[in-house]
């Protein structure tokens, strides 16, 4: 199964088909009360989804914050909120790490045939030129700037194996 399958999979959701942001967990500070990764890990803990829309959204816990999708965030239980979020064009939002993000591209790299190449072509990238391949190629959210104090170790630690067909 493909990586980005993996993190797609809407487990114990039946009936939400919501699109999905994806929010880097880097994304300013995690531990800091009030911050989206830290608002959407709070509503993991909870068994909730947190969603993203151009406007107002009902909710177990509603707020109003960096613009995404919009500017209106609720923290819920899909299953009570769902249909009506679909209704608003709420986007769901899930976590992604730079590593995840990394494991993406070197996925998208093998099918775009740069095979046994990719290890030493993605050796002379920076953290910024990641950042553009994840943009450009799978619209996800990397952060160079936590990535340039261990982007070797990054790399290092990746899988370069080619994606499960």
């Amino acid at each position: 199964m493909l990586f980005l399958e993996i993190l797609n999979m809407n487990i114990d959701k039946p009936g939400l088909n919501l699109p999905i942001r994806w929010v880097n967990e880097c994304a300013g500070n995690a531990r800091m009360p009030g911050s989206t990764a830290s608002q959407i890990r709070l509503a993991q803990e909870d068994g909730a989804i947190v969603v993203n829309a151009p406007r107002p959204l009902p909710g177990n816990k509603t707020w109003k914050g960096k613009f995404r999708c919009g500017i209106f965030y609720a923290a819920g239980d899909p299953e009570q909120y769902g249909a009506i979020w679909q209704d608003l064009d709420a986007k769901e939002l899930r976590l992604v790490s730079n590593a995840q993000i990394l494991r993406l591209v070197i996925e998208e790299a093998h099918r775009r045939g740069y095979g046994d190449r990719l290890k030493d072509v993605m050796a002379q990238f920076t953290p910024e030129k990641m950042a553009e391949q994840a943009e450009c190629w799978l619209n996800m959210p990397f952060f160079a700037e936590e990535a340039a104090a261990n982007w070797a170790q990054m790399l290092a630690d990746a899988d370069w194996s080619a994606p499960e067909e």
